[in-house]
């Protein structure tokens, strides 16, 4: 990774590397000298210290060691033709319901049925094809461009992974993640322009909610 200080007037640091990560932390002038990288009494991974705030990293971005939600992010995808899988943890707390949504809009829509799929029903997941009709951000509803993948996963423990196997025929390009979940009788959703997620460069799908980009 590498690890850039602008200097400002709002120092800011940036985090990048030539995949996935493109993030951006907002500093105070009395952290720009409290910079480093350290281990964590009884972490094995290294962790990165900025003032008083040590961050990990995940397949998206640093984010806090002490989290106060469900905080969610793509471990890995295989890509092995019928044995294919997507594997998505949560490193923060406990969720009694998770609804995940997997977008590829880099497969092109008359190759889809060659390149994405399942080989057995799931009940817990639906595959909506190109063409397909799927509700936007504000109710309404649009005909998805690319494929899409819905999955229930409830509960969803801290800590706790779900691996979901699928088709791929080969490198899918960027895929789009997105989870709604329910946590302490609110509903929200995963990634937020807020809190934890601010810092990361989002993008938004073509049903309007913002999502995080991978790219395996």
């Amino acid at each position: 990774h590498i690890v850039l200080l602008a200097r400002s007037a709002t120092p800011q640091l940036w985090l990048i590397d030539t995949k996935n990560l493109n993030q951006k932390l907002e500093l105070s002038e009395s952290d720009i000298d409290k910079i480093f990288v350290d281990k964590e009494k009884g972490r094995i991974e290294e962790v990165l210290r900025v003032g008083e705030i040590s961050y990990r990293y995940d397949s998206f971005g640093y984010i806090p060691l002490n989290v106060t939600r469900p905080l969610f992010f793509l471990e890995k995808v295989e890509i092995n033709g019928e044995n294919s899988w997507i594997i998505i943890k949560n490193k923060g707390k406990f969720t009694t319901s998770a609804l995940i949504t997997i977008g590829f809009p880099d497969i092109d829509p008359k190759e889809a049925s060659s390149k994405v799929g399942f080989t057995a029903d799931i009940p817990t997941v639906k595959y909506y094809p190109p063409g397909s009709l799927v509700y936007k951000n504000g109710g309404d509803k649009i005909v998805t461009k690319y494929p899409m993948i819905e999955v229930e996963k409830a509960p969803f423990q801290n800590y706790h992974s779900m691996k979901l196997p699928l088709f791929l025929s080969e490198n899918p390009g960027r895929i789009y993640v997105r989870i709604v979940y329910k946590y302490r009788g609110g509903t929200y959703n995963w990634p937020e322009k807020t809190g934890v997620d601010k810092s990361i460069i989002l993008y938004k799908t073509q049903q309007g909610f913002m999502a995080y980009e991978f790219k395996p």
